[in-house]
């Protein structure tokens, strides 16, 4: 890599480490600690021991929503499987 490449790639990879996160979105070091090991979407990079995300796809990942398990569909799903074991 040139001298040249390297100032580019360094202006425009921004690397976030779990403690950036945590100041960037205010969520606890258990949400960010569950999110890189077991979010299958989260675009969690591993180098050595240190777990990062790239700015970019970070953002990316924020611009979809995420509704841990409620969304409207599976909350109707288990709604009518309740009224079908009352009735």
């Amino acid at each position: 890599m040139t001298k040249v490449q390297r100032e580019i790639v360094d202006k425009e990879l921004i690397m976030l480490d779990k403690k950036d996160i945590m100041e960037l979105t205010s969520w606890s070091k258990g949400v960010v600690d569950k999110m890189f090991a077991h979010d299958k979407e989260f675009p969690a990079i591993k180098k050595g021991k240190k777990c990062l995300v790239e700015l970019s796809a970070f953002k990316k990942y924020l611009s979809k929503r995420r509704t841990s398990g409620w969304d409207k569909k599976s909350y109707n799903d288990k709604e009518e499987s309740v009224e079908s074991q009352i009735t």
